[in-house]
């Protein structure tokens, strides 16, 4: 049967008529109930997403099909696993893969190195292997000890899901011995959830996730879908749970960011704090930790704080405007943009007015250090008529609010762009119009003295 067939499709490119088809099956074909057929429309849907009509067979070839006018070492030992694969029924599977590992290409340097990057993107597209596989993998190539020098060769999700089932296996030890897991019906079932969530449809996302978890409770990757699912219901504190038992068991930003997000709006700024900041800790690169980390500073009144983590060299932008608008708001000034009036002392408020004023004095020139020079050379050269002074001191002015409070202004009201040029285009001209003049005028004042001499 071809991946059409099980789709029930024409052979298409379209991704959209694809995905379409596969949520309409997922309906009627699951983990639970037929774990094996889910498992095929699985591989047909990945396989039917990377098909190409200018391919020559004009379909993703099945790994059995490959044939090749003379197969060198590394196409047979793939061969072999293939159809390895493919027998995992056989109760005998473990032993015929531990046989497989002893082959002397195994531990050959040179030849292995391309084996293990065949089998890897086999694996990446084929992943219902038992526990016990990937283990035995594990141990004979040593991928877990190498994640770093498996990146290089190739797309960084695969690695990835690579090391979460890798991750899995180890976890997975937990399990008492006696205790038979299915591991393939578990990953089925979580993928299988995933793919609900992805399609928006949360009631039957939340009946795989509950069996997934029922069979076991401290996979990272099933507790991040559980925060997800938690999330669109609502339930915040529990996707705050989720995330939290799934961080004791691996540290992952994306995790600590979704639930220092989860906890910003709850109002915990301290927790989200120690968050944003282990993030920072883990990847500089990534600035919104640093955004982050500075607003829950300024909510919990650490001004000084705040402003070092912005820092030039953090190259937070949008974080920084945020910043400023809030320490404004939480200072004397409160009352005045309809806040509460904040119980510290006029010291404390005294400090946070001058942080956030200076703070958004040094952002205004980070970004408008054009205009302002040239408004401060037509001040300084020459003697502009008031009016004029006023009217290219606006844009500067409205700026400076804009920034203080957050560019909270509606749009249509002003439009800093359009002022910024349009100063920009009084100022030039009017420079230029003055220095092309001035020749002119000391040769007027030279000659009204001769003839004042004369």
């Amino acid at each position: 049967m071809s991946i059409w067939d099980v789709l029930e499709l024409e052979p298409t490119d379209d991704k959209k008529i694809i995905k379409k088809a596969y949520a309409s099956k997922l309906r009627i074909c699951r983990p639970d109930d037929d774990p094996e057929g889910y498992q095929e429309l699985r591989e047909a849907y990945e396989k039917a997403l990377r098909y190409d009509p200018n391919d020559i067979d004009h379909e993703p070839q099945e790994p059995d099909d490959m044939q090749a006018p003379q197969l060198d070492e590394v196409n047979r030992t793939m061969n072999a696993f293939y159809h390895l694969y493919n027998d995992f029924s056989d109760p005998n599977r473990l032993d015929r893969l531990r046989q497989w590992l002893q082959q002397d290409i195994v531990w050959n340097i040179e030849k292995s190195e391309e084996l293990q990057r065949r089998l890897i993107d086999f694996l990446s597209q084929h992943p219902y292997l038992p526990k016990e596989a990937y283990k035995m993998l594990d141990q004979a190539f040593h991928w877990q000890e190498r994640e770093s020098e498996l990146h290089a060769y190739h797309d960084d999700n695969v690695i990835q899901g690579l090391m979460d089932r890798l991750l899995g296996v180890r976890q997975f030890k937990a399990i008492e011995a006696g205790e038979a897991f299915d591991y393939a019906k578990y990953y089925s079932l979580r993928e299988f959830a995933k793919d609900l969530l992805s399609e928006g449809d949360y009631d039957q996302a939340a009946v795989m996730l509950n069996k997934g978890y029922e069979m076991y409770t401290s996979d990272p990757e099933l507790l991040r879908l559980i925060s997800v699912y938690e999330t669109a219901a609502g339930e915040k504190d529990r996707a705050v749970w989720a995330l939290s038992k799934a961080l004791e068991q691996k540290e992952d930003t994306a995790m600590y960011l979704d639930r220092a997000q989860l906890l910003v709006d709850d109002g915990q700024y301290e927790a989200a704090l120690h968050d944003y900041k282990r993030v920072y800790q883990i990847d500089p690169a990534i600035k919104t930790a640093a955004g982050g980390a500075a607003y829950c500073q300024q909510q919990l009144g650490q001004i000084k704080e705040a402003v070092e983590t912005l820092k030039p060299e953090t190259g937070v932008v949008k974080e920084e405007i945020g910043f400023f608008k809030t320490s404004f708001q939480g200072c004397l000034f409160n009352p005045l943009f309809g806040g509460e009036r904040t119980r510290s002392s006029f010291k404390e408020n005294f400090f946070q007015v001058v942080f956030a004023l200076l703070g958004g004095i040094g952002f205004l020139i980070k970004t408008w250090w054009i205009y302002i020079l040239g408004f401060c050379l037509l001040e300084w050269l020459f003697d502009p008529p008031a009016l004029l002074t006023a009217v290219l001191a606006i844009p500067l002015i409205v700026a400076f609010l804009g920034i203080m409070w957050g560019n909270r202004m509606r749009p249509g009201i002003v439009n800093l762009d359009f002022s910024f040029a349009i100063g920009l285009l009084i100022i030039v001209p009017y420079l230029l119009f003055k220095l092309l003049a001035m020749p002119f005028k000391l040769l007027g004042k030279k000659k009204s003295k001769e003839e004042a001499a004369g």
